[in-house]
């Protein structure tokens, strides 16, 4: 049970017969999947999948940035598909290429930071995982990556990355966080334990997972620099040590990133959170700026959000890479084991509108 949920009380005792049923028609999907009763579709290249069992916070984004990034040093040309959560766009598929300033009210917060990160990527969002990767094949993309896809079985994929959270296995919504029982993570090509200073293998084992350690993968946010608005890099990560930091942040795992700040030195005087992908009140803002702090410090994505508000002029953000701390040898040879067309089959975008904002 998740300790968010300790509050229902007696609430919670109803919401867990509908969990098991969520669990259950999950279980019978998959089912329906695998032996061929609901087809699984083709994009006419490879499909790399960064999925979770669970909802927020569990490093799926970066994760998929650094999958894209590895494809990309090899010389291919990498679609990356993202649902577009919170974006006004909806259900349009479309491509994100160059956004302007204010164009995550558009897009989503987290394709627009794809796009920005990853400029030689095709960034595609959509909740249609399926049409946005065809519509990355049709511009040109020999392999494409997915943003959480291990839940669009719609789409065939060659490699499913699947994050496991920090805090263990948790029971299906409504119940709880999971989107799936742990089970569903057995049909994994990689699990990775994202947040965590590395997780053993009597871990895998209470989570009901493979335990031999061929197929584990950890890391953690490794910070890199500060960045201003623009994305222009402003100093180093380590020069937070010993400045007075304010932080603003609407992420799901709030008080990891703020490990993070006190990792590099920084001294916290004070915060304001907002939810996920949310922004902060304009109180927050005030006590911000009220409080004397060298730095208002937030996330990438955060920034990318509030970059056309006023005061947004004064924000900060830590940009973070992702530290393999074990399994590089297993995340090599996974996408070395991709077989990559020199071309995409063109059949298989057939019918995908090719939408703009």
């Amino acid at each position: 049970m998740d300790g968010s949920l300790d509050a229902l009380g007696p609430l919670l005792g109803l919401l867990r017969p509908l969990g098991w049923a969520y669990g259950a028609a999950n279980v019978l999907r998959r089912a329906a999947y695998r032996r061929g009763f609901c087809p699984s579709q083709q994009v006419g290249v490879p499909v790399v999948s960064v999925g979770a069992l669970t909802c927020g916070g569990s490093g799926k984004t970066p994760i998929a940035a650094l999958i894209a990034e590895r494809l990309l040093l090899r010389g291919l040309r990498v679609g990356v598909v993202h649902g577009g959560y919170r974006g006004a766009a909806a259900s349009r598929t479309l491509r994100v290429e160059d956004p302007p300033p204010g164009a995550a009210g558009w897009y989503g917060d987290e394709p627009v930071w794809l796009a920005r990160r990853l400029p030689q990527a095709v960034v595609v969002r959509g909740p249609d995982k399926r049409a946005a990767a065809a519509l990355a094949v049709a511009a040109g993309a020999q392999v494409v990556v997915v943003d959480d896809g291990f839940q669009h079985l719609r789409l065939r994929r060659s490699l499913d990355l699947v994050l496991l959270d920090e805090d263990g296995p948790a029971a299906p919504l409504p119940a709880g966080r999971g989107r799936e029982w742990a089970s569903s993570a057995r049909t994994a090509s990689l699990l990775w334990w994202h947040g965590r200073a590395g997780a053993s293998p009597l871990a895998f084992e209470r989570a009901g997972l493979p335990s031999d350690g061929s197929s584990h993968v950890s890391s953690r946010y490794q910070p890199q620099s500060l960045v201003g608005p623009d994305g222009a890099v402003l100093a180093p990560a380590a020069s937070l040590r010993g400045r007075r930091v304010f932080v603003l942040a609407g992420v799901a795992r709030p008080q990891a990133f703020l490990q993070l700040v006190r990792r590099c030195g920084g001294q916290l005087v004070g915060q304001a959170l907002a939810r996920d992908h949310g922004l902060w009140s304009a109180r927050a803002w005030r006590r911000a700026a009220a409080s004397a702090a060298d730095l208002l410090l937030c996330t990438e994505k955060d920034l990318v959000r509030a970059e056309t508000l006023a005061g947004a002029a004064e924000l900060v953000a830590l940009r973070c890479g992702v530290e393999i701390l074990y399994g590089e040898t297993a995340v090599d040879r996974a996408l070395r084991g991709l077989t990559v067309a020199e071309g995409a089959d063109p059949s298989a975008c057939a019918g995908v509108e090719h939408g703009g904002s």
